[in-house]
């Protein structure tokens, strides 16, 4: 289990760094990889994982995204579709179930924090319709 964030040194996005530095490829049998990430892909992450998918035919990815990377840009909205109508990829919004995941699993236990996921439900139902919005584009 990793966690990595952006890479401002060597200006990796971390969907990159992880695919580039962490990931080690094993020949004999599938692996899924499930991300929890900040924001959704950009577009060139979403070029980056489909480049990494074509190469590595025995992976899958589950991508859970807690917010949209600049939802309203055209490139980046038709990047997701294309990502998200590649075999093997789902793509969608986190829910209350997946934030607690996250914060049971990734955050620090030492530290105040005087929220929890279900205290924003709508903004994660608004970022899930929102999502759905941008996927369903992919049947026009």
């Amino acid at each position: 289990m990793h966690w990595v964030k952006n890479d401002n040194v060597d200006n990796y996005h971390a969907e990159e760094y992880f695919l580039e530095q962490i990931f080690e490829p094993r020949s004999y049998s599938f692996c899924d990889i499930t991300w929890y990430l900040s924001w959704s892909p950009c577009e060139d992450c979403c070029a980056i994982i489909q480049d990494f998918l074509e190469e590595e035919h025995n992976v899958n990815m589950h991508i859970h995204v807690a917010r949209l990377y600049y939802e309203h840009d055209p490139g980046n909205c038709a990047a997701l579709r294309e990502l998200a109508s590649f075999p093997r990829v789902t793509i969608q919004a986190m829910d209350v179930e997946d934030y607690m995941y996250c914060w049971d699993t990734f955050l620090q236990t030492d530290g105040y924090f005087d929220f929890t996921a279900g205290s924003f439900l709508s903004v994660i139902e608004k970022n899930r319709l929102k999502l759905e919005e941008i996927l369903m584009d992919l049947h026009l």
